[in-house]
């Protein structure tokens, strides 16, 4: 998501994601090692909890000649770049009423039944 602060003009890109993207794409130096250890280890606790995960990073876009347009124009790689962290989230998927019910139909009527989530192999 890009905005632009009405105060001071400035565009923000925040992003969200996968600890295993948003942290590569972190800006060397902006994070301290500890506090991304920490980080990972919440992110970590989340998922043995059963959570979804997911840790969200920003940039500011400060070329003076940084338009809307020209962010709409820009690829993806070039605007998730050297992003700062803010911080992380866990929290609990729920299935919609009686889907524990068609699922257990499923399988005892011998259909096999195949759920994949999430774009972290370890929670999905």
């Amino acid at each position: 998501m890009v905005i632009r602060d009405p105060v001071d003009q400035k565009l923000y890109m925040f992003s969200k994601g996968a600890d295993e993207t948003i942290f590569e794409l972190l800006k060397q130096g902006t994070v301290k090692d500890d506090n991304k250890i920490k980080m990972q280890e919440h992110v970590d606790e989340f998922a043995k909890n059963g959570l979804r995960t997911l840790v969200y990073a920003m940039r500011i876009l400060d070329d003076p000649e940084m338009t809307e347009s020209k962010v709409k124009s820009m690829p993806e790689i070039e605007l998730e770049r050297d992003l700062t962290l803010i911080g992380v989230s866990g929290m609990a998927d729920q299935l919609q009423e009686e889907v524990h019910k068609c699922i257990s139909d499923f399988i005892e009527a011998d259909i096999k039944v195949w759920i994949v989530t999430g774009d972290k192999d370890s929670t999905a």
